[in-house]
């Protein structure tokens, strides 16, 4: 069904351009005494192109953008904010030429031109797509440092490094993480993820699930990393249903819960599908926090629940992030993805 961000992002590049390029148009026409035909049309190509540029540059292909994360992201989406009206006003400009050529002083025509509609419509776009963002774990929350947390002392956390060639651990500080495992490289179509499973009450294996992306569960592999190399671990609700493994998706729904703190917890907590339905939880104290902003459409994945006002799981492609959600506070505690919490 997708969100409403990712609707405002196809509705404005296939019809979104349309309306806006009609109304740039019309004011071009009107203040500098050109056809209008020609100023819509001009209008039309310039809108077009920029908005698709802008679609593959950003944020992927920005310079710097490789490293935004939950800390740094206010600032960068100020900066991307401003560079995008900055691309804009560059890849626009010689569309807007094309009609203002033929005007006495054309390059000076041009450049009032290109700056007075954008100051009309870019506003009133970045309005649009800010009131169809989920900035709630941005605007509401504290971005805190991991010692900070009161993290227990006792836990670990094991992930797979960014580029999913080794298997790491550390404490819940993040600090001094440590390579427990190498692994060897996969196809670009292949995905892996850690998972906990039990083989008594008290003992639990750590397993890597390896398969190509977006097939059925039958196609993914089961390793076995680590032989009892815990006393309490998150075990995902598929594996706690004696499945033999969680399968490729298993990341979303109820949040993993520790097996010590599981008989006293309220309701679980709750992963959604797209950026926007981030982490939540019903009952007496319900809370949802997800972030879905144009630069940043980062969901919530692998969460575990350590206890009522505390859990930790993946954001976005490989941010592992600490929240206590009734203290509103939030910490990027490692660099990687599909995070196991054990004790």
């Amino acid at each position: 069904m997708g969100t409403p961000l990712m609707w405002m992002t196809l509705l404005h590049l296939f019809i979104g351009n349309a309306v806006i390029a009609l109304l740039e148009g019309l004011v071009l026409a009107g203040c500098f005494k050109i056809r209008r035909l020609t100023a819509v049309g001009c209008a039309l190509l310039a809108n077009y192109s920029s908005a698709w540029l802008g679609v593959w540059l950003f944020p992927e292909h920005f310079p710097g953008s490789e490293d935004v994360n939950i800390t740094n992201l206010q600032t960068w989406l100020w900066r991307g904010v401003i560079l995008a009206f900055m691309l804009t006003l560059v890849v626009e400009a010689p569309f807007f030429w094309l009609g203002l050529r033929k005007r006495p002083r054309p390059i000076r025509s041009t450049v009032l031109g290109t700056l007075l509609v954008n100051a009309i419509t870019y506003p009133m776009l970045a309005y649009v797509f800010w009131s169809s963002s989920s900035t709630s774990m941005l605007t509401r929350l504290e971005i805190a440092a991991p010692p900070t947390m009161e993290a227990p002392k006792d836990l670990r956390l094991f992930f797979l490094s960014p580029e999913g060639n080794q298997v790491m651990q550390t404490d819940l500080t993040g600090a001094n993480p440590v390579a427990v495992n190498a692994l060897p490289e996969l196809p670009a179509e292949f995905k892996r993820h850690l998972y906990a499973m039990p083989t008594t009450p008290r003992s639990y294996n750590l397993m890597l699930l390896t398969g190509p992306y977006r097939e059925q569960k039958e196609e993914w592999q089961p390793q076995l990393l680590l032989a009892d190399f815990s006393s309490d671990a998150g075990v995902e609700y598929m594996v706690a249903e004696d499945l033999p493994s969680p399968g490729p998706f298993a990341h979303r729904g109820p949040a993993i819960r520790m097996a010590s703190s599981a008989a006293d917890a309220e309701d679980s907590y709750q992963v959604g599908l797209y950026p926007n339905e981030g982490i939540r939880k019903g009952g007496a104290r319900p809370f949802r926090f997800a972030l879905e902003a144009p630069f940043a459409m980062w969901p919530v994945r692998h969460a575990t629940q350590i206890s009522d006002d505390m859990v930790i799981f993946q954001l976005g492609n490989d941010q592992i992030c600490l929240l206590r959600p009734y203290s509103r506070k939030i910490a990027l505690i490692a660099r990687g993805h599909s995070p196991v919490v054990a004790r």
